[in-house]
């Protein structure tokens, strides 16, 4: 499945993104996500900016991502994984351990992103192997 998503972040982290490429050991080191330890997409420009002062613009090639519904994805987290998740707001109570526990999960299961339907055209993408991120350029910087 090859995607084109926006990821949303500060200018600064834009930076070192475009210099270093994305990483999962400096990545929202004090976030656990909403799907565990990923690096999240967008396909909704609207929703990108309203995140982050800086938008970069990835090509993805997902090899074998699971795709769910919004509600579906969660219950998922929070039934099989044992999350507690907030919606937007990360996995409460769930510790950076746990975050990595659940990327563990799906790459043992093959799924190297998760890709939950959020919308029509608004689909948000969890990337759990880095190899799936083709291509980045920066979309938009802060002004």
């Amino acid at each position: 499945m090859r995607l084109l998503a926006y990821h949303a972040t500060t200018p600064d982290r834009a930076a070192r993104i475009l210099t270093e490429g994305f990483r999962f050991d400096v990545e929202h080191k004090s976030d656990a996500g909403d799907f565990g330890e990923a690096i999240y997409f967008t396909t909704c420009m609207s929703r990108a900016k309203a995140i982050g002062r800086a938008i970069l613009e990835v090509e993805l090639e997902l090899a074998n991502p699971i795709e769910l519904p919004q509600s579906e994805a969660y219950a998922l987290v929070i039934d099989k994984l044992g999350f507690d998740t907030i919606h937007g707001h990360g996995v409460a109570g769930a510790s950076i351990l746990e975050a990595k526990k659940a990327r563990a999960h799906f790459l043992d299961l093959g799924h190297d992103a998760l890709v939950s339907k959020r919308g029509r055209k608004d689909l948000e993408i969890a990337v759990y192997d880095l190899k799936a991120i083709r291509r980045t350029i920066i979309r938009r910087a802060a002004v």
